[in-house]
Order: structure tokens, then sequence, then C-alpha cells
């Protein structure tokens, strides 16, 4: 009887070649920003928490490297079925891949391994944490979590009894939130001591405080004026003591362009050459606000 065979995908060693490919520090932080005004988003936020969490209710205990201090990145959208879909579907490091998956989630979403080995997303009813060196054997490669408060075909409450998962979003997810309201991708940062095959070099607090400053001195600003429906970014931080400080806010008026949009829509439907499209400054000036450091 013939046997079935095929060609097998190494994950991390694609992943390290796409890494290669991708600056590390606040380019990360800009690859998530471009992903979340590709997909409709209004409100972007970036949270460095540096708690530590339990670990006793995981579904697997390799998992407990996740665990601890992350970078957090929220925004007011939802995961539809394709961007599940996209962000579970490892494309080679081609440009022209990469370019037919803006807003997709493709290759630029996975410069966040530089960060993390165990990203985790959550949006709606859903936790997916992903497991590219697939450590916990039972799910092999990833696992996804139900947020609802509803018994699986096991009969367990996955909410409750893999607790400690959900835990790490306490920053944003609240108790009385069956469903998330929006989209949360978690990036635990990587441990010294912690073997990956994607990257030699961890990340820790420090470097995470770096790439935040960085990004609010020297791109947050330019970015606001380049997107397209963003108009809040946030970034701030949690210390250990759960206490949350805001490090800087930057906002800008979409009116202007929401308005030339408009018009250009309704003069096309007359069968009117529509004006070009609104250029960045049509958005107006972006406005900074700053917190502590």
């Amino acid at each position: 009887m013939p046997k079935q065979a095929r060609e097998k995908v190494d994950v991390t060693s694609s992943l390290k070649n796409i890494l290669d490919n991708y600056p590390a520090g606040s380019a990360t932080l800009r690859e998530i920003l471009q992903n979340t005004d590709d997909a409709g988003a209004k409100k972007q936020g970036f949270i460095l928490d540096t708690r530590t969490f339990a670990s006793a209710s995981l579904v697997g205990s390799e998992l407990h490297v996740c665990q601890g201090p992350a970078i957090i990145a929220t925004n007011d959208g939802y995961f539809k079925p394709e961007n599940w879909e996209w962000i579970t579907t490892i494309l080679n490091s081609s440009k022209t891949q990469d370019e037919n998956s803006t807003g997709k989630y493709g290759l630029g979403f996975r410069s966040c391994y530089h960060i993390t080995d165990n990203p985790h997303i959550l949006s709606g009813d859903k936790l997916l944490i992903l497991d590219p060196h697939a450590r916990v054997e039972q799910y092999e490669g990833g696992v996804e979590l139900d947020t609802r408060r509803v018994a699986n075909e096991a009969g367990e409450i996955e909410r409750e009894v893999y607790k400690d998962h959900f835990a790490t979003f306490s920053a944003v997810l609240k108790p009385e939130h069956d469903v998330y309201p929006g989209t949360a991708i978690r990036l635990s940062l990587r441990l010294p001591d912690f073997e990956s095959k994607l990257k030699s070099t961890s990340t820790d607090v420090a470097d995470a405080r770096k790439m935040f400053q960085d990004f609010i001195a020297k791109e947050l600003l330019e970015a606001m004026l380049f997107l397209k429906n963003i108009t809040e970014i946030k970034l701030s931080k949690i210390d250990s003591d759960s206490n949350e400080t805001v490090l800087a806010t930057a906002t800008i008026d979409n009116a202007d362009a929401s308005a030339v949009r408009r018009r250009g829509e309704r003069t096309k439907q007359d069968g009117i050459s529509p004006h070009p499209s609104p250029s960045p400054c049509k958005r107006g000036l972006p406005s900074l606000s700053r917190g502590a450091e």
C-alpha cells in the first residue's frame, strides 16, 4: 500500500530567516502599528508590563517562560477569520509576498520574534498562543483557548482551568469580559537563560524601555502623519505593583481626511473625476503629550 510522503517545513528556521530581513528595536512597534492601521482600527496602545505572573495553571509547564514581563500591543479592532488564518501562515521572505500581506499580519508581524518566542494573540472570544519550537508536545505549534466561561467538549471551562494564561492580559482583559472588546498581542520578553532557535540574544525590561523611548522620540509623531485610520497612539508602563504610568500619547484629527474621502466618493458616483487622494497633511498636525519616563 502506498505511504503518504510530504515535504516538511522547519518553522523556527523559516522565522529566523524572516528576522534577518527585519530590523529589531522600535521597528517592531512600527510593524505592529502598520498592521493595526491597515486593519482599520482607530486606537493603538503599547504597554510595557513589568509584572511576573503565576504559572501553575497553564496548558503546559513549558510555557512558564511566558509569564514574565512583556510588551502588549492593543487596538480597538477585532480579528476576522481571515486574520486568524494569516497569522498562522508563514510566508517566505520574498518582497512580493510581504506586499500582498499588508494589513494581513504577514511577514511584518513576524518581526515580533525579535522580542519573544511565543506571541499571544487575544481577540474576541479567542486566545491564540503560538509555539514555533513545539515545546508543548500535546499542542505542537500552538494552542487556542476560549475566553468565554463555557465548557468545552471535555467539560473544561478554559478561562478557569488555564487562568494563568489569561492573567497575563489583566492590564486589558477585565473579569467581566467574556469576550475581549478588541485585539491585544502580548510579547513576553525572551529570558536571558532561555535557549531559542530564533535568536540568541535576550530582551530585558531595560531593552524594552529603550525601545519605547526611541519610538516616542524618533517615530511617533511622524508615524501619525502617514497612517490612514489611527487617530490615537498611547504608550504606557505598568510597574511590579500594578501601577500604570502613561509615557506618551499622540493624537490627530482625522476629520479633514475623512471629508476629502467622502467628497471624492460622491464626485465619483456623479461621474466627475474625484480629487486626488488626501496627502498626509490632510490629517492635520498630530499633538503629543508626554508623561514620566
